[in-house]
């Protein structure tokens, strides 16, 4: 059954968008600055405007930043609606600024309007899945396996 689709028109819809934009707070990092860390709890999903961040992970407390990610991009959407720490590392590379909505307050925002948020849910999965998880996972265990065949290491 595909979903619907929404536009402004509809109640729920507008509703929806209301109260979540009456949530958002302004959130800017500088360049470099550690967003979230591996295993860190995800206390608010922030919507980048403006400027690009990495994602990576860490290998003997060393971090490697693998992929480039900018606007229209969101952090932490997934760890806040799976309930889910974050896996890898995220960090601001230049000029980042965004909108943020604490957790909770998405979550009950969330949990009013089950339509949507089985659609952001899915959303959420698949940004999380195909463009974080599985590529970098892919890329962590290759070096894990360069460092067993250094004789340095």
């Amino acid at each position: 059954m595909p979903f619907p689709y929404y536009t402004f028109n509809s109640k729920i819809y507008s509703s929806f968008m209301i109260q979540l934009m009456n949530a958002l707070e302004l959130r800017t990092f500088k360049d470099n600055e550690v967003i979230a860390n591996e295993q860190d709890e995800a206390l608010e999903v922030l919507f980048i405007d403006r400027g690009t961040y990495d994602v990576g992970y860490e290998i003997n407390k060393k971090a490697f930043y693998r992929r480039r990610f900018g606007p229209s991009t969101c952090i932490g959407g997934f760890q806040a609606c799976y309930l889910k720490r974050f896996s890898f590392v995220y960090k601001s590379h230049q000029n980042l600024k965004g909108l943020a909505v604490r957790k909770e307050k998405f979550i009950t925002i969330l949990n009013q309007f089950h339509n949507i948020q089985i659609q952001i849910k899915l959303k959420f999965w698949d940004h999380y899945s195909q463009q974080i998880f599985q590529p970098l996972m892919k890329m962590k265990n290759i070096d894990i396996l360069n460092y067993n065949f250094r004789s340095d290491f």
